[in-house]
């Protein structure tokens, strides 16, 4: 998905180009051929309801708050819930679904250097295995005009808008890396990658 908008203004990362996988049922599909599981959480979760601090409506309590656990290790234990309740960059409030996406459908995930003209930032440029393109493909077409929430280690760093069925199997997450923090992106999601410059 291109031209997708960032969800607001502390968002470390934006989703440039969002592919991944999921069945419209919102089962959890993930590649059993991928012995080396990523060094991050990574999920995919299409957003059911967004709730803003000035919302009239009283949001839900998040399923994980950091009280009881660390935010990452309370997401990575609920990767199997059918809902994830998570507070955003801005302070607002995520019901997310079902997962659509995670760390296991990575096929490979390497670092990019900033283009001549555009955001001095280095990116990071993901390839999901064809089992996983060909679910989210799927996926994309139920959620057209809903939002995705992309999430790290219980952190919503991006919710773009699904514009348009995405069949590709690549993504590219931009936002203020410099090399090394690319890099190591990179290798924590691909950990055949080498993290070094």
């Amino acid at each position: 998905m291109t031209g997708v908008r960032r969800h607001g203004p502390g968002s470390a990362w934006l989703l440039v180009a969002l592919v991944a996988c999921s069945s419209s049922t919102g089962a959890r599909t993930t590649d059993p051929q991928r012995s080396d599981a990523p060094q991050v959480d990574l999920q995919l979760r299409a957003v059911t309801e967004l709730f803003h601090e000035s919302s009239a409506q009283e949001p839900p309590p998040p399923t994980c708050d950091g009280q009881t656990a660390p935010v990452a290790a309370c997401a990575a234990s609920n990767h199997d819930a059918d809902e994830l309740i998570l507070i955003g960059p801005e302070g607002e409030t995520f019901v997310l679904g079902p997962l659509i996406v995670d760390g296991s459908s990575v096929r490979s995930a390497q670092a990019v250097p900033p283009q001549l003209g555009t955001d001095p930032s280095w990116a990071v440029q993901v390839q999901l295995t064809p089992r996983a393109t060909d679910a989210f493909t799927a996926a994309t077409e139920t959620l057209l005009a809903r939002q995705i929430a992309f999430v790290i280690d219980g952190a919503i760093v991006s919710a773009p808008v699904v514009q348009a069925p995405i069949t590709s199997g690549a993504m590219q997450v931009t936002g203020t890396f410099d090399e090394a923090e690319a890099r190591a992106l990179a290798s924590s999601l691909d950990p055949g990658t080498d993290a070094s410059p």
